[in-house]
């Protein structure tokens, strides 16, 4: 998956290695394998050094997936949006919920 153009990330590098886990095997196009369905969030409602890390939170939702044997597909990146905001109005999760 690259970079969204509101992504921390450039498309590829070191931030995909999350936690030893491959990222051509956790984090790869839809292939109709049957593990496919997982969309990985990440948000953040303020971006300053104090919040939650986007690397933190990219590794965490890498380890959940290959826990399960599953792969990312896609990323839906809501960054400066409150945790309180619902899940079907975020502006990128949103739309991918409502398929």
């Amino acid at each position: 998956m690259g970079a969204t153009a509101d992504s921390p990330y450039p498309a590829g590098g070191t931030e995909n290695a999350a936690r030893g886990a491959d990222p051509e095997t956790v984090e790869r196009p839809f292939d109709g394998c049957g593990r496919c369905r997982l969309l990985g969030v990440w948000r953040l409602s303020r971006m300053n050094a104090a919040t939650t890390s986007p690397e933190r939170q990219r590794e965490n939702v890498l380890s959940a997936a290959a826990a399960v044997g599953g792969h990312i597909i896609a990323w839906a990146d809501d960054w400066e949006v409150s945790g309180a905001t619902d899940p079907a109005s975020r502006p990128r999760l949103g739309p991918r919920l409502r398929g």
